[in-house]
């Protein structure tokens, strides 16, 4: 999505940590997620490396990543983003628990609204338009929002993977098929 310079190295760094974030509870063979674990898991595999600094790079975004780890029995089922868990094919044990920091999440969105506006729009929106975003939802709260989006809105595809739908004052955003943001549009 189009953002100025400053805001695009910021954005990218938040990209990043999600993206390491995300791809942690992606389902790998989820057409809509093709090619991105590897994608991801390619900057923190040390064996990769062309030289012993790289190497060393790569070890420290592997540290990085244990980093964000929550301790085990730290989360509860009720805390789990919806679409990504529980898992009933994987024991309790092997399943690692991470957040998903909601700024990141509100920074996300932001970016995907102002960006996907200015492309499909071919405009900028106000400055002082107020994106928020809604509580998570399972996809069966969400299911008014996403009917209203089809019937009375338009959804757009903007790349691989990557939905966006818009309705009179909200959004939502749909990422790899398993991440959605729902959201809210209004000028202050």
């Amino acid at each position: 999505m189009p953002s100025c310079e400053e805001c695009n190295k910021r954005y990218k760094k938040i990209e990043e940590d999600l993206q390491l974030r995300l791809v942690l509870a992606l389902d790998p063979n989820a057409p809509e997620a093709s090619g991105i674990v590897e994608r991801v898991h390619r900057p923190i595999d040390p064996s990769r490396g062309r030289d012993e600094k790289d190497r060393s790079e790569r070890a420290k975004r592997r540290m990085k990543l244990r980093a964000i780890v929550i301790p085990r029995g730290a989360a509860s089922d009720d805390s789990i983003y919806p679409n990504f868990g529980p898992y009933p094919e994987l024991a309790p044990e092997d399943v690692i628990p991470i957040g998903f920091p909601r700024d990141s999440l509100q920074a996300l969105a932001e970016k995907i609204v102002r960006g996907a506006v200015c492309v499909l729009d071919r405009t900028f929106l106000p400055a002082d338009t107020e994106i928020t975003l809604l509580p998570p939802m399972h996809e069966d709260d969400a299911r008014p929002l996403i009917n209203t989006i089809t019937r009375n809105g338009e959804w757009h595809s903007l790349g691989p993977g990557f939905r966006f739908g818009r309705g009179e004052g909200f959004f939502a955003i749909q990422i790899w098929g398993q991440l959605w943001i729902y959201g809210c549009i209004r000028k202050k």
